[in-house]
């Protein structure tokens, strides 16, 4: 895998060059919690005209259209009556393969938010695809790569100031309301662990050469998915990953996350938190708060933060012609590790990342 520029790089890179009313046209396919966000940051973006929302929840959809003056539809076929660029993909990762591919076969740019997928097969299938139409931007929102303080800290390592890797260390700790919501679905792996492996994948430039788990089950127990998860990997020069994921915290637990991501090289340390973002509400019906203030925080009406940033990116390199910081490829690397250590601790044994290659990946 090779390096890509940070974020903050890439911002750099459009300064002095006039993008005033270059828009792309884009349909927003799925406008549950984070595709509402996405329609929002698309209707009100200089670089955007949102077109079309679907959702086959007709009052759901009808709402966020009406919000938006928008038309809604209910069936994904009918976005592509109406004269879209780019689709936003905002559906649960299990479906998310049938869109993409009837917008490639369109030509038309796809932003699909993380993780690719949640099928091997499927996501080979989209890689695949992806590389067939080298002039479509195809870009899967991690959204933590646009997060200035991981860009600052893939900066550090990048230039060598924390010298040669030696390990990384990734918390991500969600409450239990979450997880009854996903976990029908998913495990913690793919709706959580995907966002610290792919950082890890990307800091590393490398891939995964093994991984080991253990899981505890519990309280999710008849969601068929543990409670946690401890993982360990071994990238292919010999660096080590170790992360920790629980979703069973408290429902009144006062943040949504808490995350830490550690990098320890041997000239130094950087390290990111995740709970207390400089924000703390203290009310007479609630302990301790910390609201979100960097992901997508509203601001003025408008959606801002890590989650905009992720999207201009993307028409930007539609407008621009360029290559996209997070492409299907290396989006399906973070999907290959993570279904790794869901065969680890089913299995109970360590897994080679090449065993996942060699499994049969013929769509279902």
């Amino acid at each position: 895998m090779g390096v890509l520029p940070t974020v903050l790089e890439e911002s750099s890179k459009v300064a002095g060059q006039s993008l005033i009313g270059k828009k792309v046209r884009v349909g927003v396919i799925g406008v549950g919690m984070i595709g509402e966000l996405h329609a929002r940051i698309f209707a009100t973006s200089p670089y955007s005209e949102l077109i079309v929302v679907c959702d086959a929840d007709r009052e759901r959809g009808g709402n966020v259209a009406d919000r938006l003056g928008v038309p809604h539809v209910c069936d994904v076929e009918q976005v592509f009556d109406f004269p879209v660029e780019a689709i936003s993909i905002c559906l649960p990762e299990n479906l998310h393969l049938e869109p993409a591919l009837k917008a490639i076969d369109q030509n038309k740019h796809i932003l699909i938010e993380k993780p690719l997928t949640s099928n091997l097969a499927e996501g080979k299938l989209l890689v695949e695809r992806a590389v067939e139409k080298p002039q479509l931007k195809i870009m899967v929102g991690h959204i933590l790569r646009f997060d200035p303080r991981y860009a600052i800290l893939k900066q550090a390592v990048q230039s060598g100031e924390l010298g040669p890797l030696s390990h990384f260390y990734a918390r991500r700790n969600n409450r239990i309301v979450d997880a009854q919501r996903i976990a029908p679905r998913a495990s913690s792996l793919l709706y959580l662990g995907v966002h610290d492996l792919d950082l890890m994948l990307w800091f590393a430039g490398e891939k995964v050469k093994s991984v080991f788990s253990m899981a505890k089950w519990g309280i999710m127990a008849s969601c068929e998915v543990p409670d946690t998860i401890l993982g360990l990997l071994r990238f292919e020069s010999g660096v080590l990953g170790m992360i920790e994921l629980c979703w069973i915290l408290p429902s009144h637990y006062p943040s949504a996350i808490d995350a830490i991501f550690e990098v320890v090289g041997e000239k130094g340390i950087g390290e990111v938190r995740v709970l207390d973002q400089g924000l703390c509400m203290i009310t007479q019906t609630s302990h301790y708060r910390y609201p979100d203030t960097l992901h997508w925080p509203e601001i003025q009406g408008n959606v801002e933060g890590d989650l905009r940033r992720e999207i201009e990116t993307f028409l930007r390199c539609i407008l621009e012609d360029r290559e996209v910081p997070v492409p299907p490829s290396e989006a399906f690397e973070a999907v290959k590790v993570a279904l790794a250590l869901e065969k680890s601790y089913l299995e109970g044994r360590e897994v080679e990342l090449s065993e996942l290659d060699e499994l049969g990946l013929s769509p279902k």
